[in-house]
Parts: structure tokens; C-alpha cells; sequence
């Protein structure tokens, strides 16, 4: 892709094609990916936004904005960057959610902009004046898939008692004792 070659990125999707971002009715298009791929494509939708979205048409130029918030959100978190603070990646932050929302209120009940719990802890990590690229907000998720593949059995998998009584044997065998010092 151009804009890889271009922008010397490191982390690249695996494959970037109409495919990926089907989504249904229902649901909204999700992109697969790891984060370190997936973020680097947040200068790639900004730059796209610049480029194709007009602003003359209202829902365009909000959609532009939001774009531009969350490229400067990330601006914000590199070290390197003159735009690195706090008070800013908080003011862009507060701005990408608003715009955000004023999108979904605009389309209604349509899955193409519904809020997710995520922009709540985005917005948390942003407001809090630490370092939020070093936290890991899929921790939890990552956890219970972690458990769920090794704790994968054969009978007995709808009985709750069973299933917990084998996670944590397994949790215990793949996990060292733990040092105790006084």
C-alpha cells in the first residue's frame, strides 16, 4: 500500500481489502487487526478525510472533524511530537467523543457510529494526566480468551462447576509457585 511505503510503517494489516470491513445490518464493520496495525491507520483515515470529504456538506465536514481530532489524539501521546500534552490530548479527546456522538444522533439508530463502551475508558485514559500508550485497555478481553482456549475441554462443558474446577487446574499447572518474601 502507498501509504505504508510512504509513511515507513512497520505494523501493517495483513490484508487491506473491501472484505474486511463487511459488516451487516446489525452489526458495523469491524476491521481485524493488532493495535499497533490498526493505529497506524489513523493518519491513513485523516489523510483520506482531507481528501474526498467535502466541507460543504455538513455531515462530511463533522465527519472531517472527527477525523482530525483523533489524528491530533495521537499526536498528542508521541513523546517526539511538538503537540505532546496533556491538556491537549484532552481537549482533542473531548472533541473526537462529542463529534463522535453528534454523529450517532444524527443517524439515528444506525450501527455506522454507535458509541462503545470503549470511548468511555478512551476518554478515561485521556483525562488522566499518565501516559495512556502504556496501557493495555484489551487486557481483560485478551485474559478471558486466554482462558477460554486453555480451559477448551471435551464433555461436561455446560456444567459451570466443572469448568471453573478445570480452568484453574490448568491455570495452576502453566503457572509457576509464587515467591512469598517477608
Amino acid at each position: 500500500m502507498k501509504f505504508y511505503d510512504e509513511n515507513n510503517v512497520e505494523d501493517k494489516l495483513k490484508e487491506f481489502a473491501m472484505k474486511s470491513f463487511q459488516g451487516t445490518t446489525t452489526l458495523p464493520p469491524k476491521l481485524k487487526g493488532n493495535a499497533a496495525s490498526v493505529r497506524a491507520l489513523v493518519p491513513f483515515g485523516f489523510s483520506l478525510a482531507k481528501e474526498y470529504l467535502s466541507d460543504d456538506e455538513p455531515i462530511e465536514q463533522a465527519i472531517k472533524c472527527a477525523a482530525k481530532h483523533l489524528f491530533n489524539c495521537y499526536e498528542c501521546l508521541r513523546e517526539s511530537s511538538s503537540a505532546f500534552s496533556h491538556t491537549a490530548l484532552y481537549e482533542h479527546s473531548k472533541c473526537f467523543a462529542l463529534q463522535y456522538w453528534a454523529l450517532y444522533q444524527t443517524f439515528g439508530s444506525k450501527v455506522s457510529w454507535r458509541p462503545r463502551p470503549k470511548m468511555h475508558m478512551f476518554l478515561e485514559l485521556c483525562a488522566s494526566e499518565t501516559e495512556p500508550q502504556k496501557f493495555w485497555n484489551y487486557r481483560d478481553e485478551d485474559f478471558g480468551g486466554t482462558i477460554a482456549r486453555q480451559c477448551r475441554m471435551n464433555g461436561r462443558w455446560n456444567n459451570l462447576r466443572f469448568w471453573a474446577k478445570h480452568a484453574h487446574d490448568m491455570f495452576r499447572m502453566k503457572q509457576g509457585v509464587p515467591i512469598i518474601r517477608s
